[in-house]
């Protein structure tokens, strides 16, 4: 997070030292905001197929006919979802200068019981962010999807260079 630096020279060698790298850096995010992303599953997904009628003759092969369809449908919802949020990713980042993909945030961070599904930050030029905002709003309806911004381009004033798109 941070780099202690004893006394001044060293502060002064390091600037001169990466003053060009510096400068890249600076000159990437000038003019550019960051917005953060995180799309979370919009319901509990269900595949459409209408649930079986309980069998009364069999009551256990009905319990698990039903848990077998409820975790099918969960895991159909779960990929419906995360490809969704890919799509919206590939959108968002195809408008955005330079993107970042994060793991997604622990419920308990969130606030949220639905799952996170997408947690990115976009760095986006002055006038962009409109199309930017644009882009989430028309998102699948398997996501619920969270934007926020504009921030200062944290996720992108970095010496390395973080773009992924």
């Amino acid at each position: 997070m941070a780099t202690i630096y004893h006394d001044d020279a060293r502060v002064y060698a390091l600037l001169r030292d990466r003053a060009d790298e510096i400068g890249a850096a600076l000159d990437r995010i000038r003019g550019r905001t960051e917005w953060g992303v995180k799309a979370f599953t919009a319901r509990r997904p269900d595949n459409g197929a209408p649930a079986a009628a309980p069998d009364p003759d069999r009551p256990g092969t009905s319990y698990l006919m039903r848990r077998c369809a409820g975790r099918d449908a969960t895991a159909s919802g779960r990929e419906r979802a995360l490809d969704a949020a890919a799509a919206l990713h590939g959108r968002l980042a195809g408008s955005a200068v330079a993107s970042r993909r994060y793991p997604p945030q622990d419920p308990r961070l969130s606030g949220r019981t639905e799952e996170m599904v997408l947690n990115a930050a976009y760095l986006v030029d002055g006038g962009a962010a409109e199309d930017l905002r644009a882009l989430a709003a028309d998102s699948d309806a398997v996501l619920h999807v969270e934007l926020t911004g504009p921030w200062v381009p944290y996720s992108f004033a970095t010496l390395d260079h973080p773009e992924e798109r």
